[in-house]
């Protein structure tokens, strides 16, 4: 048993530092770029991570302008034990939207209903509630009522309703920390330990882990996206696949190739427009996207079904 106690101004420093070393411990599942503790860069993001958290409990104090609460879990058999946490942003102009920020639970307190009960108190609150996650974790958000609806970078965007708020949602500018220097001094010495080439297949490795399906048959819905894009018969190729998977995949590649096309002919988004809707935070520090960077991002979600297909 756990119970659940709401935060709208400074827990105690005991309870932050639960939480902060649940971040160092749970990385993997709380970074958007989900490292595994193999990757050398992964100290770097503990620090940055860590740290991204450390700014947002502050903001608590309402000091650096933006709304922020939080959900504690502790035991039941030690009240003072943190087991989970669910940090959430609520959305302006919106009182019935969130995102959801950071979560996670202790390793050994999990599949015991501690973050769902977490979420189902956020959203009891909040109905409207939209998180990013990894790939493999997006069963467990659907279980909790979220839905897919798109993809930002690596990550799968998802809503507990089929339309994004109106609404904005105030987030930390935590561009600083990644060139600040202690990361440049963890970075440093990870150069020295490990050499350029390691690094160099380290940062690759943390771009690059979301795409593990077949690569054979990828490509082979690639080539047979070309041909039927280049003859107009894109639809019968989509009814000619002989799985799930390869019409996904095929509806994944036709979508990228037209997109490469529509950059081509110098289609692109306005540089200033409407404010971006709930959770887009980096569109909103990134400026403009061409069309096909944008059309990419939606496509991952059909590379998400390929992937649940394989």
């Amino acid at each position: 048993m756990f119970s659940l106690t709401r935060y709208t101004t400074p827990c105690p420093e005991p309870i932050n530092s639960q939480i902060l070393q649940m971040v160092v411990d749970n990385l993997t599942d709380i970074s958007s770029v989900a490292l595994p503790p193999s990757n050398l860069l992964y100290n770097i993001y503990q620090y940055a991570i860590g740290f991204e958290v450390h700014l947002y409990l502050q903001a608590l104090d309402g000091s650096k302008g933006i709304a922020v609460e939080l959900i504690v879990a502790t035991s039941a058999q030690d009240p003072e034990k943190v087991i989970g946490f669910l940090l959430y942003l609520p959305v302006k102009d919106d009182p019935e939207a969130c995102g959801v920020a950071f979560m996670a639970v202790q390793a050994g307190s999990r599949r015991q209903g501690v973050a769902r009960g977490m979420m189902q108190e956020v959203l009891a609150r909040y109905p409207h509630a939209e998180l990013a996650c990894a790939v493999d974790k997006v069963p467990a958000f659907a279980a909790m009522g979220f839905q897919v609806r798109g993809a930002r970078g690596t990550q799968v965007l998802m809503n507990t309703r089929a339309y994004a708020t109106d609404g904005l949602m105030g987030v930390l500018d935590v561009a600083a920390i990644y060139s600040s220097l202690e990361v440049r001094q963890i970075h440093t010495y990870l150069l020295q330990k490990h050499g350029k080439r390691a690094m160099a297949d380290a940062r690759s490795n943390a771009t690059g882990t979301w795409i593990n399906w077949r690569t054979r048959s990828a490509c082979l819905c690639r080539g047979e996206a070309e041909k039927r894009l280049s003859t107009g018969a894109v639809r019968p190729a989509i009814d000619h696949c002989q799985n799930g998977r390869q019409q996904l995949l095929l509806r994944l590649f036709t979508a990228e190739l037209t997109a490469g096309r529509r950059m081509r002919q110098g289609l692109r988004r306005p540089e200033h427009g409407p404010q971006p809707r709930l959770g887009h935070a980096a569109a909103r520090r990134e400026g403009g996207h061409d069309v096909a960077a944008l059309i990419e991002k939606e496509c991952f979600v059909l590379a998400l079904e390929a992937f649940q297909l394989r």
